[in-house]
């Protein structure tokens, strides 16, 4: 097992590895020194050695940068970070053990929680779009999103922009990749083509494509490459007594023309009065609705409303990693 020494001379021993991407692999790792000494923590720390790789550590120390000035409870939190003794950074975060894939997988989840969770998420982005440069996650997807409790994190910076003129060059040259493969936007493929920065609007549409895999078990992006031009299948009729005005919510965060889609600051007030409306709702209908008034206020067990199935989420340039 590692043992991560941080440069506040803190120290974590790992007990167990947690998965593994094309710049880092993460670990859990136990505090045995310091103020959170006895805290269970996340660990990522770069993986390639080679020197060659040098975009790539780039990469991963832009990860760290963004995350470390970010402050947002909806955005995944550092809390130290290092250099390993082969020269490898590696920095320390929030242990967040169950992603929102796992709980699709599960079909854990009512409407009501499906609902806070876009909502959070929007929150999210329209933090990182009021950033100064402005922050694109460009690889929101299930198992990059974490739930804890009733909130959820957005995780994994790995491909973040901020230094977009860098990021652009990098991409260009191939040693980053695009985009997630079921998850790319227009913004996406047009910055695969003409190196063109993504502005903001794309990480709405990215969410979008995972707030309807949420809501309707299904991806409603077509197959294609990452030059292929965007295009969506209808979205399926929602069996809620608010499935109509859901299904509304999830087409506007997918309308295909950038100029055409509203930013996460005109979108989250709406998904916010659908979260409103629905708790009042239910709290007028009494005890038949018991089970999913108690969804509103604790973790929710054994309320299968729509079923999830499984995603493919396999990134385009997967192979540089090899």
């Amino acid at each position: 097992m590692d043992v991560f020494v941080s440069w506040r001379d803190i120290t974590y021993e790992e007990i167990r590895r947690a998965g593994s991407g094309g710049v880092g692999n993460v670990s859990f790792a136990l505090a045995t020194t310091g103020p959170n000494k006895g805290v269970v923590f996340a660990v990522k720390i770069f993986s390639p050695a080679s020197r060659e790789k040098e975009e790539w550590k780039q990469a991963f120390m832009r990860e760290v940068h963004v995350l470390r000035d970010c402050n947002h409870p909806a955005i995944v939190k550092i809390f130290d970070e290092g250099v390993n003794e082969d020269g490898r950074p590696f920095f320390v975060m929030e242990s967040l053990p169950v992603t929102l894939w796992e709980a699709l997988k599960a079909d854990s989840l009512d409407t009501i929680s499906r609902v806070r969770i876009v909502m959070q998420l929007l929150s999210a982005l329209d933090y990182l779009s009021r950033r100064d440069p402005y922050i694109v996650h460009r690889d929101i997807k299930p198992k990059n999103i974490f739930l804890k409790g009733e909130t959820c994190v957005l995780g994994d910076f790995g491909l973040v922009f901020q230094d977009v003129d860098s990021a652009a060059n990098a991409q260009i040259q191939g040693t980053i990749p695009a985009m997630p493969q079921m998850y790319r936007t227009p913004e996406l493929v047009d910055f695969h083509v003409t190196g063109r920065k993504p502005p903001p609007a794309s990480d709405v549409f990215q969410l979008g494509l995972v707030a309807a895999e949420l809501f309707t078990r299904k991806n409603p992006l077509r197959p294609g490459g990452p030059k292929t031009p965007v295009q969506l299948e209808p979205l399926t009729e929602l069996p809620d007594p608010f499935g109509e005005i859901i299904k509304a919510r999830l087409e506007e965060m997918l309308v295909i023309k950038t100029d055409g889609r509203q930013p996460a600051s005109r979108l989250l007030p709406l998904w916010i009065d659908l979260h409103r409306t629905m708790v009042r709702r239910h709290d007028r209908r009494g005890p038949e609705l018991v089970q999913l008034k108690r969804a509103t206020n604790s973790r929710v067990e054994n309320v299968p409303l729509i079923p999830a199935g499984d995603t493919i989420d396999d990134e385009f340039g997967a192979g540089v990693y090899d």
